[in-house]
């Protein structure tokens, strides 16, 4: 999928989460598109998706946070793995309710 679509392939089996970022970036958003905040460049926010190609989802995140985004594929097993450890760490994060 990365190269499909000249993307970055992020592997966050290991990687080292910034708490601090993820505090810029509504819990909900990122349970509700699948994604997580992985780097704050100078004018952009980096985030790892798992599918590139739906540029409609992109364009929505970026203008519900206001940011320019560059996504990163990673596979959609790992971003939910990596939201699952996240919101199960913090006390003040809790997965919203599906209905």
């Amino acid at each position: 999928m990365a190269e499909r679509y000249h993307a970055e392939f992020v592997d966050l089996k290991n990687f080292k989460i910034q708490h601090e970022l993820l505090r810029t970036v509504p819990v909900e958003l990122m349970f509700r598109y699948n994604f997580v905040p992985i780097e704050q460049q100078k004018d952009a926010l980096v985030i790892a998706v798992s599918d590139p190609s739906q540029l409609m989802v992109l364009d929505e995140i970026a203008g519900l946070l206001s940011h320019r985004i560059i996504p990163r594929v990673a596979t959609l097993s790992q971003i939910t793995e990596l939201l699952k450890k996240t919101s199960s760490r913090s006390a003040c994060w809790t997965k919203p309710a599906r209905g």
